[in-house]
């Protein structure tokens, strides 16, 4: 198997960038999903919480990149903005009638689940034809879309270990997704029927869940094996993994 795309997204919630190589450290990939948006209404039952667009649709208009080792972030209007600039938040908050405040984790703590997300061009392919159009892989949010054998042979690494490049990682879990793999990435449509399909055909999961285990470079056209973990350590840091 094979790497065929890499992204991060250094702003959660918001359309990502795709990389052509990278490093996976503990914890993840460097600046994914480093910011992101806490909600700061006073009163709101999600007070405290991060903000995603779950909650907040309009979110995924925005886009974060990474320029020179800071996070700048185009806004639908193809205006640009540095994270920090506090005209973000107040743009934000103004659209989505919540108050917004940026918040920064560089631990790897805004993952919803893990730190590396692995997706199967197979299994994407699978899916089109099941659902009946085409599939965008980003819909999913992934950061690694490998040229896999089979469609849902993902599936089975949960457990096992993956030789990505340089680095190796855990497979932890399956993904459940969620509504926001109905909004189509460029024109932010939505169709329920996507997830219906992925409910209905795959118990609601796809793609699955990894952690980095020994950190390296991964780039497009690397390879990607799949290990029981020979001469993996069971721990990261006195953490069981």
């Amino acid at each position: 198997m094979r790497v065929t795309h890499l992204w991060r997204y250094p702003f959660k919630s918001m359309r990502g960038e795709a990389l052509t190589a990278t490093r996976m450290e503990l914890g993840g990939i460097a600046f994914d999903r480093r910011f992101a948006f806490r909600d700061d209404t006073p009163g709101s039952t999600r007070l405290g919480k991060l903000e995603t667009a779950r909650q907040h649709l309009a979110m995924l208009g925005y886009a974060a990149c990474v320029v020179d080792g800071s996070v700048v972030i185009a806004t639908p209007d193809g205006s640009r903005l540095a994270v920090t600039d506090p005209a973000l938040a107040a743009r934000v908050s103004a659209e989505t009638g919540s108050r917004l405040t940026v918040t920064e984790d560089p631990s790897g703590g805004n993952h919803d689940d893990a730190d590396v997300l692995v997706i199967n061009a197979a299994s994407v392919a699978k899916l089109a034809s099941e659902w009946g159009g085409d599939v965008d892989p980003r819909r999913f949010r992934p950061n690694v879309l490998v040229a896999g054998d089979e469609p849902f042979q993902e599936e089975a690494w949960v457990g096992r270990y993956m030789k990505i490049g340089e680095a190796t990682l855990k497979v932890v879990k399956p993904c459940i997704r969620c509504v926001l793999t109905t909004v189509e990435p460029e024109t932010l449509s939505v169709d329920p029927s996507f997830l219906k399909v992925i409910a209905q055909k795959h118990n609601a999961s796809f793609g699955v869940y990894a952690k980095v285990v020994e950190p390296g470079a991964v780039r497009v056209g690397d390879d990607l094996a799949v290990t029981e973990g020979q001469n993996v350590p069971d721990q990261v840091n006195g953490v069981k993994v």
